[in-house]
């Protein structure tokens, strides 16, 4: 991956000055997610065309749901968790340990300080 992942100041500023209408992310987890997907798949890990197909697939059962559906990037995120699962790159384990891990670090830093994670990526991804 280019440069470091940290969520600091910097990262959020795109956010905060760019009119809503025009905004391509609603919010900065929107666009890690979109990003962390382009980089795995840039590694060589999925195929894009499985990958297309299960967002796809995610989007239709989301729409197919009585009640308030996903939005675009929430069926992004369910659908790359799946994916990841079950294309062997990830496991549920690791999933909710990172899932863990983000709401751990979210508690600790003052506002406005960068986030460190305590999980360690697996080998193949790094």
């Amino acid at each position: 991956m280019r440069g470091s992942p940290t969520l600091n100041e910097q990262t959020y500023k795109p956010f905060r000055t760019i009119e809503a209408e025009h905004r391509v992310f609603n919010e900065p987890w929107e666009a890690q997610a979109f990003a962390l997907t382009h980089v795995l798949f840039e590694k060589g890990q999925f195929d894009w065309s499985r990958w297309s197909d299960a967002l796809a697939q995610q989007i239709k059962r989301s729409e197919s749901v009585e009640g308030p559906s996903e939005s675009y990037y929430e069926c992004w995120l369910s659908a790359l968790e799946q994916f990841l699962i079950a294309e062997g790159i990830a496991s549920l384990g690791q999933l909710a340990q990172t899932r863990q891990a983000w709401a751990h670090a979210a508690q600790q830093p003052p506002h406005g300080e960068p986030l460190v994670l305590s999980v360690t990526a697996p080998s193949e991804c790094s």
